[in-house]
């Protein structure tokens, strides 16, 4: 695991890694190739029980550097990565999804973030493990960059709502932002949306059009009651829109993290 600068999240934990999707504007795909690693899709079996040796309550994005529907089609199906004498075998019993969900729930104190593209592809075998044993800090959700990307995936992630312990629990991240998105049709049942632009420093609300984009996106979350998260540029929108009352400032990022708050209500549960 990796203590990460990303505004959202604490660490990320990768342990599978590599993608067959091949998006353009890939940041993990980009700093593999600039370090002369393959991005083939691919298991790490030393990285799966990391998140329990953290003892401190943060926020985990699982599988940054990869897509979970990539996992089965290559690697290891029906089969689990369970320790043995400090390494790790293979046990035929279990499934590598149960591995990841075991993992999520034996520790409650953290809450995890997973993000796939395609989220119609999220295989049978992965959506039954969560039908019977729904981890209840894990907060899906799907990646888009425009209105027609929105509506196909978005519309697919709909389907996974049965999945998770609260429907409350759907994450629309709009990275980078590469054209206007209405939110509307799926608004109700979003928790949480994230936005920003392909590279940190290039603000959206600087760019003649994407402004607008951007300024739509925050009127429409403010309807909707949608907490929404400018990643990187909130500092800059601050100091030229400090007049604007649903945006909640906190250093350089906006402070809309319902990740946070459900991590905040858990700790105020234990210790109580």
């Amino acid at each position: 695991m990796n203590k990460t600068s990303m505004p959202h999240v604490d660490y990320t934990w990768n342990p599978f890694t590599g993608c067959t999707f091949g998006c353009e504007w890939c940041y993990a795909r980009a700093v593999y190739k600039r370090f002369g690693k393959s991005f083939e899709p691919r298991i790490h079996f030393e990285r799966f029980n990391q998140p329990k040796k953290l003892k401190k309550p943060s926020l985990i994005f699982c599988g940054s550097a990869g897509d979970i529907v990539d996992v089965p089609a290559l690697y290891f199906n029906n089969q689990r990565i369970v320790e043995d004498d400090g390494g790790f075998v293979v046990d035929p019993l279990r499934s590598i999804y149960t591995c990841l969900i075991d993992v999520m729930n034996e520790t409650p104190q953290h809450q995890y973030l997973l993000l796939t593209k395609r989220p119609h592809m999220l295989p049978h075998e992965f959506r039954a493990n969560f039908r019977s044993n729904r981890p209840g800090n894990l907060w899906l959700g799907t990646s888009v960059t425009n209105q027609e990307e929105f509506d196909r995936r978005v519309g697919d992630l709909m389907t996974c709502k049965p999945l998770l312990s609260s429907p409350k629990r759907m994450v629309l991240s709009i990275e980078p932002m590469l054209g206007p998105v209405d939110i509307s049709e799926f608004a109700p049942y979003l928790s949480w949306v994230i936005v920003g632009s392909k590279s940190p420093g290039k603000w959206l609300h600087d760019d003649g059009e994407k402004h607008d984009w951007l300024f739509d996106l925050i009127n429409q979350c403010e309807k909707y009651n949608v907490p929404l998260l400018y990643k990187h540029g909130g500092k800059a929108l601050a100091s030229d829109y400090n007049d604007c009352p649903f945006i909640d400032y906190y250093g350089q990022q906006l402070v809309q993290n319902p990740m946070q708050d459900a991590l905040n209500k858990y700790l105020e549960e234990y210790n109580d």
